[in-house]
C-alpha cells in the first residue's frame, strides 16, 4: 500500500511540474520569432504578463507525515458524499477519487471516508464522539434539515471562522448561506464545491428539447440569456404544450401531453426562486414573516399554475422515493420542476435529448436568477468541537472546496446534461447560472413549526389555504426560533 501511495504522489507532482511549465513548452515551439524594429522593440517588451498562478500555490505547502483526516456524512447512491475508493470509468466519481488522491499527496495524508446510509446515523455518530471526548471527526457533510442543522443547535460543532486558511469569501463557498448562517460572526455550517452532493443539491428546470421544437417555444437558452424566462413564460409554454393526444378527452399524464411535473419541494424552490422568502436575515436578526404581500402574491400565482391539476401540470406524491422524473423521462411533459440529484439518478437512459435552465423569475425586473438548494442533500459541511488539528482541517477543507470548484464542477455539468455541455457552449453558460450561489436558508434547515411544509404544499396545489394554516403556525414557529437563536447564543468552543 505504502509503494502504491508513493507511486501516486510521484506522479502527481510531475503532473503540477507539468502544468507549472506548460507556458515554457508552448514558447519553446512554432517557427522562429518575427523580427522587431528597433524603434518598436520598446514599445512592445515592455513588461511580461504576470503567468496566472493557480490557487493551490498559495496554500500552506505543508506535509503532516501520513495523518489520517476522516470525513462522515450521509452517503448513497442517490446522495453521494464519497467516490467509490477507486476510478469507475464513472466521470463524476472518478474527478472525486482524483481529488482525493491528489489532496492526500500534497500534503501527506490519508483520508478515510465514513459512510453512512442516512443523517439520523451520521448524527447520532457525530454525537457519540464529541459527547465521549473523541477526536474521530474531522468533518461532517449532512443535509442541512435534520442533520448539520442538529449538531450545531445541540453545541457539537466548532466555529469555523477559527480554523486558518480558509478563506469564506472564494467563490467555492455559497456566499448566501455564508451570509445568511452566520451568527453573532460565529459560522458552525456552510456548503460549496467541497461537497458533491452541494452539486446535486440545486433545483433546475429541464425542458424535452425535441417537443419543445414541435411545440415552436424558441429558443430557451437564449431566452434565459436575455433575462425574459419568467413565470408568465413558464405557464405561458405549460398551456401551450399541453395536448390530449389519444383524443380522449381526457388529459392523462401516461398517455397525453403535460406542460410540467414538480413535487412539492420543488415547490418551495420555485417560490424561494421568484423572490418569496421563508425567513429573512437583517444582521443577527431573524424576521419570520412568510404572509407578507409580496410571499403572499408569489405563492398565489404558482398556486394558480400547479393547483389546476392535470390541465398543465402534474405533481409526484412526495412518498414517492423514486422515479420521480418517470413522466418526463417517457416524454409525457414539457417540462420537469427537479433537484438535480433525480436527474444523475433517474434519466441517464432517457432517450430524447433535454436542455436545462434556472428557476424562472418572477418577471423581468428581477436582476438574477436564484438557485435554492435541496435541504434534504447531504451538503451543509461542519466541523465536530472535538477536532484536534484545526490547522489540516482547515487546509483540507479549502484545498477540497477549491478543486470542487476547479475540477468537479465542469465534470458535473456533463453529467447532468450526459456529455451536452462538451458540444453546446449554451448550456455551459446555463450551467454557470444556476451555480453561481446555490441558497439555502434558515427556515429550510429547521422547517420551523411545520411552516416551510405547509408553504410548499400550498404552492404545488396539495392544499388550499396557506394563510389560515400559517396563522395557526406563526406564534409557535417564532417561538421555535426564539429558542434556537437562544441556544446559539450559548454555544461555546
Amino acid at each position: 500500500m505504502k509503494e502504491r501511495y508513493t507511486h501516486k504522489k510521484q506522479l502527481t507532482a510531475l503532473v503540477l511540474a507539468a502544468l507549472l511549465t506548460g507556458s515554457a513548452f508552448v514558447s519553446c515551439g512554432g517557427s522562429e520569432p518575427e523580427t522587431i524594429p528597433a524603434e518598436q522593440n520598446t514599445a512592445r517588451t515592455e513588461t511580461p504578463p504576470t503567468p496566472e498562478t493557480d490557487y493551490l500555490e498559495t496554500l500552506p505547502q505543508t506535509g503532516y507525515a501520513g495523518e489520517t483526516f476522516t470525513i462522515i456524512g450521509e452517503d448513497t447512491a442517490q446522495r453521494p458524499n464519497f467516490d467509490q475508493g477507486e476510478s469507475t470509468g464513472d466521470a463524476f466519481n472518478d474527478v472525486l477519487f482524483h481529488r482525493r488522491i491528489l489532496v492526500e499527496n500534497l500534503y501527506d495524508i490519508v483520508i478515510e471516508q465514513k459512510s453512512m446510509p442516512d443523517r439520523g446515523s451520521s448524527n447520532n455518530e457525530v454525537q457519540r464522539s464529541v459527547l465521549a471526548d473523541e477526536s474521530v471527526y474531522d468533518l461532517v457533510s449532512n443535509p442541512f434539515i435534520q442533520g448539520s442543522a442538529v449538531l450545531m443547535v445541540n453545541n457539537l460543532l466548532r466555529d469555523m471562522k477559527t480554523l486558518p486558511t480558509v478563506d469564506f469569501g472564494n467563490d467555492w463557498w455559497a456566499q448566501n448561506v455564508v451570509e445568511h448562517f452566520m451568527v453573532n460572526d460565529r459560522m458552525y455550517l456552510t456548503t460549496g464545491t467541497l461537497s458533491p452532493s452541494y452539486f446535486l443539491s440545486a433545483t433546475a428546470v429541464l425542458y424535452n428539447t425535441e417537443l419543445a421544437a414541435q411545440y415552436q417555444l424558441g429558443d430557451l437558452p437564449a431566452l434565459v440569456q436575455e433575462g425574459g424566462w419568467t413565470l408568465d413564460a413558464m405557464q405561458s409554454m405549460m398551456q401551450t404544450s399541453t395536448h390530449d393526444l389519444n383524443g380522449d378527452g381526457v388529459i392523462d399524464e401516461k398517455n397525453d401531453l403535460i406542460g410540467a411535473i414538480t413535487t412539492s419541494e420543488s415547490g418551495r424552490a420555485l417560490f424561494v426562486a421568484a423572490g418569496g422568502t421563508l425567513i429573512e436575515k437583517q444582521g443577527d436578526t431573524y424576521m419570520l414573516d412568510m404572509a407578507s404581500a409580496r410571499n403572499v402574491d408569489i405563492m398565489d400565482t404558482l398556486h394558480g399554475i400547479f393547483a389546476d391539476a392535470l390541465d398543465s401540470a402534474y405533481w409526484v406524491a412526495d412518498s414517492i422515493t423514486s422515479g420521480k422524473n418517470d413522466v418526463f423521462e417517457q416524454n409525457h411533459s414539457m417540462f420537469t420542476v427537479t433537484t438535480l440529484m433525480f436527474v444523475s439518478a433517474e434519466l441517464r437512459d432517457m432517450e430524447m435529448d433535454y436542455g436545462i435552465l434556472p428557476l424562472p423569475k418572477w418577471d423581468t425586473a428581477q436582476e438574477n436568477y436564484i438557485t435554492p438548494g435541496n435541504p434534504f442533500c447531504p451538503c451543509a459541511v461542519c466541523v465536530p468541537k472535538t477536532c484536534s488539528n484545526p490547522e489540516l482541517t482547515g487546509l483540507v477543507l479549502e484545498t477540497l472546496a477549491y478543486l470542487g470548484h476547479r475540477d468537479v464542477q465542469p465534470v458535473m455539468y456533463d453529467t447532468v446534461l450526459k456529455g451536452k455541455v462538451a458540444r453546446d457552449q449554451s448550456s455551459a453558460a446555463i450551467m454557470e447560472i444556476i451555480y453561481a450561489d446555490v441558497s439555502f436558508d434558515f427556515n429550510s434547515a429547521f422547517d420551523l413549526s411545520g411552516t416551510m411544509t405547509a408553504l410548499r404544499s400550498y404552492v404545488v396545489g396539495s392544499t388550499d389555504n396557506f394563510i389560515s394554516t400559517y396563522e395557526s403556525k406563526k406564534t409557535a414557529a417564532r417561538t421555535e426560533l426564539d429558542k434556537i437563536l437562544g441556544q446559539m447564543q450559548e454555544l461555546t468552543e
